[in-house]
């Protein structure tokens, strides 16, 4: 074999060689990119799942915060509310000592009676109103009350009660719907 086939078996060989450390290193290059396309699909579907997760927390936050601020609106709305009454019991207390207050006593006092359905009937009243309790010609009796009267039967088994109190709690709930509407609209 002389040198020129010597040569060319080198060539020969060095380009098999070359050829296969080419389709090699091809298939090499091929699966680091098919490593790192998969590296980065399962990328995007972590920083995805993740991503979802962080974003319903953030819902779950934000859903939260906006139901505290409506729990704390009612409450808020509630305060006032309970406030009106109050200052309504305020102005029925007031109004038990004006001059109209005689009138509303006796219409108070003669429906609570009528309201009773009997003969004999004690009138209840502050000791303050035994005056007008008496214009009424029914025994009387003194309870602690804001103003206005009850009619209780001579046996003590029934009673209906016109005092302030009694009318405001016989009312609260219809009083607190309408000073809410009035209030607050249908909010």
């Amino acid at each position: 074999m002389g040198i020129q086939e010597l040569r060319k078996e080198i060539e020969a060989n060095a380009r098999k060689e070359a050829e296969r450390m080419k389709e090699e290193a091809e298939k090499e290059a091929w699966r680091i990119v098919e490593d790192a396309e998969e590296k980065r699909k399962k990328m995007i579907e972590q920083a995805r799942l993740e991503g979802g997760a962080v974003a319903k927390e953030e819902e779950r936050r934000i859903s939260s915060a906006r139901l505290r601020a409506r729990h704390i609106v009612a409450e808020a709305r509630e305060a006032v509310v309970v406030k009106a009454l109050d200052e309504l019991a305020a102005l029925l207390k007031e109004l038990a000592k004006t001059r109209d207050y005689p009138v509303v006593f006796s219409e108070l006092a003669q429906a609570a009676v009528k309201e009773l359905g009997v003969q004999e009937v004690v009138i209840e009243c502050r000791k303050e109103d035994e005056a007008l309790a008496k214009k009424l010609g029914r025994p009387t009796r003194f309870i602690e009350c804001t103003g206005g009267a009850a009619a209780v039967s001579a046996d003590g088994k029934v009673r209906v009660s016109n005092t302030f109190e009694a009318l405001l709690e016989s009312r609260r709930e219809e009083l607190k719907r309408r000073i809410f509407m009035e209030l607050f609209g249908g909010a």
